[in-house]
């Protein structure tokens, strides 16, 4: 896939178009990470993750990592995949990889395995 094509494949899955898929919801920070993990060398992880949470404190808009990223966070995410990942062309697959990881899921493995509280649910 082409650079440009990366980029705009990667904005879809950020920021959820909510006409095109709708009940979804923006990726939570912690899917983000939880991907990048899996996909990319660990050095290159944690200089990326840090250099996301860079950004978005300089501009304001703290990450938290179980609630889903506002458009704006989305934008400087963006911003810092395009340069440490597409723009080098030895991580295009890796890119494709985490297009695909965020498609298929908004939340982290960790907040899909919560316990559900079953305060207010009756038992048949």
């Amino acid at each position: 896939m082409e650079k440009s094509g990366l980029k705009e494949e990667l904005w879809s899955v950020l920021v959820i178009n909510p006409k095109e898929k709708p009940g979804r919801f923006n990726p939570t920070f912690e899917r983000i990470c939880e991907v990048l993990d899996v996909t990319l060398p660990q050095t290159l992880v944690r200089e990326t993750i840090e250099e996301m949470e860079e950004y978005c404190r300089r501009a304001g808009s703290l990450l938290s990592n179980r609630t889903p990223i506002t458009t704006k966070q989305g934008e400087l995410i963006l911003d810092t995949i395009t340069k440490r990942l597409i723009e080098k062309e030895d991580y295009i697959e890796a890119v494709e990889k985490i297009i695909s990881l965020i498609d298929h899921s908004e939340i982290s493995s960790k907040e899909a395995g919560l316990p559900i509280s079953m305060e207010n649910v009756t038992l048949i």
